[in-house]
């Protein structure tokens, strides 16, 4: 006779399956097996636990989930109410570096919005059972009901720790549940289980406050957690965290330099003899910048090419070079802008600052009203004279361009700059830099700096994106007050038709600038990447300084050092990379999850993690949405558009997609397939980074396209998007969005 629930075999198996559940809530450290007793006696293993350890700071962070709002305290000064609150390790000897990084991140007022999640086990599990289902992102606020997946997912053994990443980068100052349901199996197949701390959470009243309603937000985050459509019995272990706020120090500098008094007239008479540096451009036969690199010693001349400003012949009539003050906001030494509190803080000006202008003015008479201005920003490494690659195409559209240098660039500040005159004559003029003698060597180097000193070097540069942000803001007050470039009392710009372009890093902090102001226009942002660590992790480099070495030499600074020489990557999609290597052994986006059999990594991929948390605040990943999605009080949404090419070695493709998504850019977005173009020109270069301005004879015919696209763009006010002459380009992108390097070795 048959069986109605199958063969007698099947029978067991599913008593088996139903008492390893009735008894999920067994300590697994009392009994390693479960023994059902009978004719048929079976041997069943116990499941395997997420562990939840709440008993302590040190216990939460290393047998818990995180990130857990467990490790914040309240702080009603904050825009989350909360701030972190992590351990400090018990050796800051040996440990030094860690608590560094700690008394720091606990100044925040929340988790990163992309943050490296970490799961312990009691047991093994099979990775490939993780999955955008089986360990989920929730948010608590309006939006819930969404589901948010996990990606880069990677299983030490070694801990029995899980890693992920959110599939997608999460709100600031919001609250978030992470659920691991029972979806996940452990290493024979079998769904893990919640472990009897978490399943007993309810039980009894905690006389620690804070961990009541710690455990009550638990409770809270399953009724969330089943609108997405987990079931409370599904959930293996969860935790509740809150993000940081991101773009609350960019939003307060750019508010008081708009409400403080206005700024100086842009001053122009900085010839060496008291005469304006305004020149015709047909009268100038040759141009030397000279740059201080050393803080004693003669200035080193450096030629000016024409050959991009004279892309498209006699359309730049005017050179103008002045220079404007602006309100600074870092300390120096140390290079970085003091912390405050995200609520009630307010930032402080800590010195006043020369910025130098670059302008390129068009050929024949102004309109009335005087030029449309294009402002220039300008990449890591480079300074205002990145004014020349784009003028000539942008004058001939009727642009002037403008372009300042941000800080610790353009050398130092007694640099000038010398024009010989066809009939032979010459001008001298000031072209002060802001570079600075950072280590005390005696020379400033390209970008010296720019990075954060000791104890802050977790944050790189970003609080000098911060402060070009401010700079910037300041250069716009000029400009909208109205520029008077030859002295003949006739505003030259036109105060109301100002427009931002920028490359590179000059489209990073280009995004904060835009999004805060709303008298721009339109924008475009040309080959930009984000979050700041990401692209010098991913740049096999040494590029401009900032490449992937660099990474390797700050882990190689740490006590105790993190760098893993032995199992360094050679090579990153088959491009070599330079030392000091490492491996930190984490797949990209989309990648299949990996189990980690490289030492060191795992410490490596936490140190990316607080890198990438604590320089969110100049991620424009986070002010992406800002610009459509979600505009500041009153800031309408304007036209932009984002370029980008595949093969781009300085800001990875992943890089430059995370951007996309996290601004739902995909349709304002122009794509060059340069790998495609390069195969047809291979003497090109193999880095597709400078396709707009990088003026090696095969690339003309791309910079022609490029920059005519965005010419054209502002002068349509944005309203249309022309599509380039060579068939490589989608406009708007119609692939898939690149998450692989896709290099050209």
């Amino acid at each position: 006779m048959a069986h109605s629930l199958g063969s007698s075999r099947t029978l067991t198996a599913h008593v088996a399956l139903a008492l390893a559940t009735l008894f999920a809530s067994t300590d697994a450290a009392s009994s390693h097996y479960l023994t059902i007793s009978g004719p048929s006696s079976l041997a069943v293993a116990s499941p395997v636990h997420p562990r939840f350890d709440l008993s302590s700071p040190e216990a939460t962070l290393t047998a818990s989930p995180f990130p857990t709002d467990r490790l914040t305290v309240e702080d009603p000064n904050q825009l989350t109410g909360r701030r972190v609150a992590l351990p400090v390790p018990a050796d800051c000897s040996a440990n030094a570096s860690d608590c560094r990084d700690v008394e720091f991140l606990n100044r925040l007022d929340g988790f990163n919005l992309t943050p490296r999640i970490t799961i312990p086990f009691d047991g093994d599990i099979d990775v490939t059972s993780v999955t955008g289902k089986s360990v989920i992102i929730v948010p608590l606020g309006s939006d819930s009901g969404r589901r948010i997946g996990v990606t880069q997912t990677v299983w030490d053994p070694e801990t029995r720790t899980l890693l992920v990443t959110p599939d997608a980068s999460l709100d600031e100052h919001a609250r978030y549940a992470l659920i691991v349901t029972r979806g996940v199996r452990d290493a024979a197949g079998h769904p893990i289980a919640p472990t009897p701390a978490f399943a007993r959470r309810r039980a009894g009243t905690p006389n620690d406050s804070a961990l009541r309603r710690y455990l009550s937000d638990l409770t809270s985050a399953e009724r969330v957690a089943a609108r997405a459509g987990v079931r409370a019995v599904d959930i293996a272990v969860a935790s509740v965290f809150s993000t940081q706020s991101a773009t609350y120090l960019t939003e307060k500098i750019v508010r008081l330099i708009r409400n403080g008094a206005a700024p100086p007239p842009v001053d122009f008479a900085i010839g060496t003899d008291g005469r304006r540096a305004v020149f015709r451009f047909d009268s100038i036969a040759s141009l030397t910048w000279n740059l201080q690199r050393a803080v004693d010693g003669p200035l080193v001349p450096l030629a000016q090419s024409f050959a991009p400003i004279t892309l498209v012949p006699n359309a730049v009539g005017r050179l103008a070079v002045g220079t404007l003050a602006t309100p600074d906001f870092m300390v120096h030494p140390g290079e970085y802008i003091p912390e405050i509190a995200t609520r009630t803080g307010e930032p402080r000006v800590q010195r006043t600052d020369t910025l130098s202008l670059v302008i390129a003015l068009p050929a024949g008479t102004a309109p009335r009203g005087g030029w449309p201005v294009a402002i220039s920003g300008h990449g890591s490494g480079r300074s205002n004279r990145d004014v020349f690659p784009t003028s000539s195409t942008l004058a001939s559209h009727g642009f002037a361009v403008v372009s300042i240098t941000m800080s610790a660039h353009g050398t130092g500040p007694k640099s000038t700059g010398t024009v010989t005159f066809k009939d032979g004559s010459t001008a001298t003029f000031a072209l002060p830099g802001r570079g600075i003698d950072q280590n005390g060597d005696g020379t400033i180097a390209d970008r010296e700096g720019d990075d954060a000193m000791p104890p802050r070097t977790l944050q790189l540069n970003v609080d000098a994106m911060v402060q070009h942000v401010a700079d910037l803001t300041q250069l716009l007050r000029a400009l909208r007050a109205g520029v008077d470039v030859d002295g003949d009392g006739t505003v030259d710009l036109d105060p109301n038709r100002i427009y931002y372009f920028g490359h590179s890093r000059g489209a990073m902090y280009g995004m904060g600038f835009v999004a805060f102001n709303p008298e721009i226009r339109a924008a475009v942002f040309a080959a930009p990447g984000a979050p700041l660590f990401e692209n010098r992790r991913l740049s096999p480099g040494p590029l401009a300084g900032a490449g992937r070495s660099t990474v390797g030499a700050l882990l190689a600074a740490r006590t105790p050092p993190l760098l893993n020489a032995a199992s360094g990557l050679t090579s990153l999609a088959d491009v070599s990379v330079g030392e000091p290597r490492f491996n930190e052994n984490l797949p990209l986006r989309g990648q299949p999850p990996l189990v980690n059999t490289v030492p060191g990594a795992i410490a490596i991929q936490r140190y990316i993690d607080r890198a990438e948390w604590i320089a969110q605040r100049g991620n424009p990943m986070v002010m992406a949405p800002l610009l459509r999605k979600h505009p500041p009080a009153g800031v309408p949404a304007r036209p932009f558009l984002l370029q980008f090419a595949r093969s781009d070695q300085s800001a990875p493709n992943p890089n430059t997609t995370a951007i996309i998504r996290a601004g739902d850019f995909a349709d304002r977005t122009s794509y060059f397939r340069y790998d495609q173009w390069w195969a047809t020109n291979q003497s090109a270069p193999k880095n597709a980074h400078g396709f707009m301005l990088q003026f090696a004879p095969p690339m003309v015919p791309v910079i022609r396209d490029a920059q005519t696209q965005i010419a054209e763009f502002f002068a349509s006010d944005g309203a249309r998007v022309v599509k380039p002459s060579l068939p490589f380009w989608q406009v708007p992108i119609a692939d898939p969005l690149p998450e692989d390097l896709g290099y050209i070795p």
